[in-house]
């Protein structure tokens, strides 16, 4: 099991923990990020979640996952980077975009500008392949139903 540190509503660690999958206590939050990669051709780096995740399998998203106890945003997203696209990336090439509160988690959003091949991902059990498409392929993809419900307020600021 997964152990999540607990925050307030301001972003402020409680000091306690919960098992993933438990309900967290009322007024408590876990901490989500959401990692991004943008070429210079203005494209996004996308990835097809395998059929063997529990969540959103099949569904077309973005890296990103819960930050682990003890882990703080920059870490989670080092981590989630490492298990599902195969990349290491350093702290200092990020840039925070967006932290948002939604339902029972605070979610940190981060850009990376960087022109990466596809050749350099090496995709995880969580992954089945990744791709670039531009802002028109994921809204395309999104009116769909075939990409992670996103709400408007969140791609303007990824855009």
């Amino acid at each position: 099991m997964e152990p999540w540190d607990l925050y307030d509503k301001h972003l402020n660690q409680t000091g306690g923990t919960i098992q993933r999958g438990n309900a967290l206590p009322p007024d408590h939050y876990h901490l989500v990020v959401h990692f991004w990669i943008k070429n210079k051709k203005g494209e996004f780096l996308i990835q097809k979640r395998s059929e063997k995740v529990e969540y959103n399998k099949g569904f077309w998203s973005f890296t990103g996952g819960s930050a682990l106890a003890g882990e703080n945003s920059e870490q989670a997203v080092a981590r989630e980077v490492q298990e599902e696209i195969g990349i290491i990336i350093r702290p200092e090439d990020l840039k925070i975009i967006h932290r948002y509160l939604r339902r029972d988690y605070w979610v940190e959003v981060y850009l990376l500008e960087k022109d990466i091949p596809l050749n350099a991902f090496k995709v995880g059990e969580e992954v089945e392949t990744v791709k670039y498409v531009p802002q028109s392929t994921i809204l395309q993809m999104k009116s769909e139903g075939l990409f992670w419900n996103l709400d408007e307020n969140y791609l303007k600021k990824l855009w």
